[in-house]
Order: C-alpha cells, then structure tokens, then sequence
C-alpha cells in the first residue's frame, strides 16, 4: 500500500472518529437540558418545564405542541388554544401588544397564559410616556433658530412617523393590558391566598417566591391569587378570549411538580380549550429558514449526496493517478522522483551549489538519470567525453573569462545533438 494511501485511510479514520466525539458531546449536552434557556419545554431539569409539557402530551383529549415561529409571523392560528409563555420578562410581556396575531388570537377565543420569571419585572409598561411628553413640550414653534431644529422635510416627516408608531404601539399596549403595571412587591410571605369565590376550583393557599406585584387592575382585571394584600396573578376577558398573568412560574417547573403539584391550578391554566401551545421563541428558541431546511422542503438531499460522491472522486483522482505505469518501463529504468528535474533543482537549491560548480553538478545530475547502462554509456560515449573536456577547461579557467552560464549551454546543446533513449 502506498504512503499517500495510508495517509488518506488515516485522515479519513481520524476525521470520523472526531465527528463521532462531537456528536456524542453535543447529545450529552441536549440530554442534560443545560444548553436550552430556563422555562423552556425542552430543558428536563429543575428550572425546565418539559414535565409540564408531557404530563400534558399524555392526556387523551388535549392536543400539546411547541410553537418555535416568530410571533410576528404567525398565520392561521386555532382561536380554540391556550398559548402558555413562561419565565416571561415584564417589558417583554409589554410588547406582545404590538403583534396583530396575538391580539388577535386572543379575541377571536384564544387563551394566553403569562408567568413571569420573578427577577425580571418592569416597573410601569407607560415608563416612557414622560419623555414623550417632554419632547412635545420642548417642540420648538415655527420659526425658531434652535440648532437642534429638523432642516430637511424629509426628517420632519420621518420623526412624525417614528412618533405615530410609539403612539399607535402605546395604544395597542392600553388597550390589550389597560392600565395594568409591574412593580417589585414588597411583601415578606411566601404564600400566596385565593382572592376571591370566583374561582372555587382553585387552590385555596399557594406557595409563591418573592418578587413581582400586578397593580393599576382597574376593573378590567380580576385578582386571583393575593400575598399580604399585593395581587400576584390576575385574569381578565379580551373579545372572546382571556388573558392570566402570574408573577411566579415556579409552580409551572419540573421542580415545582415534583415538590407542589396542584392540578386545580394547571387546570385553570389550560382553560376550556382543546389545544396547548407552549411558545419557545420569547425564550430565544425559534425556527429560521437554514440550507438544511431548504434541502428538506425541496428533496434536494440526492443532489448534494452526489455532489458529496463526484468530490471524493475528485480527491481521490487528484492522490492516485488511475493510468497505469509505462509497459516498457523496467525497475531499473524507471526515473525515481529523486531524480526527476524538478527534485534536482530544489536539491541544488538547499545545497547553495556555488554558481561556477553548477554545470558540473547539473551535468553529474544528468548522467544519474540517463546514464543507467554500459549500453547508454556507449550511446552517449562521444557527447559525455565532449562534455567532460568541457567541464575539465572550464575548471582550469578563471572564473572571469568563462561564465558557468555559457559552460552549461553548451553541455546542453551537445547533449540534445543526439537523440535520447526511450526509457
């Protein structure tokens, strides 16, 4: 077997065996849950919710899926579903407002169901509402030399729709929340009490971790669950669909199952609908349009695995050569690369053959490539004493009145007067 052979087999056992470590150290990593975000359905450890997702799965008449579309891009969706979002932050559960399709999934019948991560709430979802105000009371009157003043009608017309949008964009906001508001609760317990009759199936006690409080209910929203007078979890109607809002998603977790499990609560959760959609792209896990898919969606996977085939045949093409060796050729006249040309000038090279040596050495180069047998000695017998005759003044003469350049010229027009063997 051939060097270049066996250096191929290796390369090509070492890059399988490597692709087989990474495959097995990105499965044990998926496995532990770790890489996927907190309160993702697909993360199977404490702060996950994947139980949550497959207790669900294996009820018989509720359908279970996970949503990884952009909210901005979905279409067609069933208004008989509840959309479950957790370890939602609060400017984020803001912001779902501005998308059409969740305003209008929720009024044409859907469920959406927000638990917040309790570290990351807002303060007041119209926190901007000031520097708003203060822009159009610093608006300067017509006429004025202000230098902070729009010279070009293009920017004024700009800077109007820029503020129409955050006004249409604020409006959306009151209208889906009211004058509902995120604050940091300042309670000290840990338990949290039902508010309320309206909602005899719930639990009556349960435990809730400090952190976000729900104000400015107003008499859109229904308090559900209380901790020391400071409403945690609030619901309310929207056309034809509800709205629920929970400061904790700790009782949603796969630890919050296995320690308190209350199925009045995931009960209340789902609501009356048949479908539950768990939504992975607040969290960051969202589907995006890849090559991979691409080849998927259009069968081009035979293509690409012929195109894979043609390339190893090129390499390999390119590390065997598939002509076989000249029939005439023996072991001994075959020209060992050594000896080929371009071998003897890199040799000549590295060795830094002073210049007035190089047509012997050229020549002493030559004669080991084609002087092989007494028979070619005889062949060339005149030339290589002419040759020689040559080389012999040229070493007697200085280096000043024969240049080794002319000296190999000739060698070489003496060699070439005679026609060579075929090897």
């Amino acid at each position: 077997m051939k060097a270049t052979t066996v250096s191929i087999v290796v390369l090509t056992v070492t890059l399988a065996l490597l692709g087989a470590g990474l495959s097995k150290l990105i499965h044990l990593r998926f496995e532990t849950g770790d890489s996927y975000p907190v309160g993702s359905s697909l993360r199977p450890d404490p702060l996950g919710t994947k139980v949550l997702f497959e207790s669900f799965a294996a009820l018989p008449d509720l359908a279970v899926e996970r949503n990884f579309t952009p909210l901005n891009e979905w279409k067609d969706i069933s208004p008989n579903a509840t959309l479950l979002m957790a370890n939602t932050w609060g400017w984020s559960m803001y912001e779902l407002a501005e998308y059409e399709s969740i305003r209008e999934f929720v009024r044409s019948g859907g469920r959406l169901v927000i638990a917040m991560n309790t570290d990351r709430v807002a303060y007041r979802y119209l926190e901007g509402e000031e520097e708003d105000n203060k822009e159009e009371d610093t608006k300067q009157p017509e006429g004025s030399a202000s230098d902070d003043a729009v010279d070009s009608e293009e920017n004024e017309v700009a800077d109007d729709e820029e503020l129409a949008f955050r006004r249409k964009a604020k409006s959306d906001q009151k209208e889906f929340w009211g004058e509902l508001s995120l604050i940091h609760g300042k309670r000290n317990e840990y338990s949290a009490q039902l508010s309320g009759p309206s909602f005899s199936t719930l639990p009556v006690e349960l435990p809730w971790r400090k952190g976000g409080a729900l104000e400015g209910l107003g008499d859109l929203w229904l308090p559900v669950y209380e901790v020391e007078e400071e409403v945690v979890a609030a619901e309310r109607r929207y056309g034809e669909g509800s709205i629920a809002v929970l400061t904790d998603d700790y009782l949603l977790s796969n630890e919050g199952l296995l320690k308190h499990r209350f199925s009045g609560l995931l009960i209340w959760v789902i609501g009356s609908n048949k479908t539950l959609i768990f939504d992975e792209t607040h969290l960051g896990v969202s589907e995006t349009t890849g090559i991979a898919k691409l080849i998927r969606r259009y069968r081009l996977s035979g293509f690409f695995v012929a195109l894979f085939a043609l390339w190893l045949l090129v390499v390999w093409r390119g590390a065997s050569p598939l002509l076989p060796p000249f029939a005439n050729r023996t072991g001994e006249d075959v020209i060992l690369a050594d000896h080929s040309s371009e071998a003897g000038l890199a040799d000549l090279v590295r060795r830094s053959v002073p210049l007035s040596k190089m047509p012997a050495e050229a020549f002493r180069k030559w004669k080991a490539t084609f002087i092989k047998t007494e028979t070619d000695r005889r062949y060339y017998a005149a030339e290589l004493e002419e040759a020689e005759t040559i080389l012999s003044e040229q070493a007697a003469a200085s280096a000043l009145r024969t240049h080794p350049l002319q000296t190999h010229l000739r060698i070489k027009s003496i060699i070439n007067r005679k026609k060579r063997k075929r090897l």
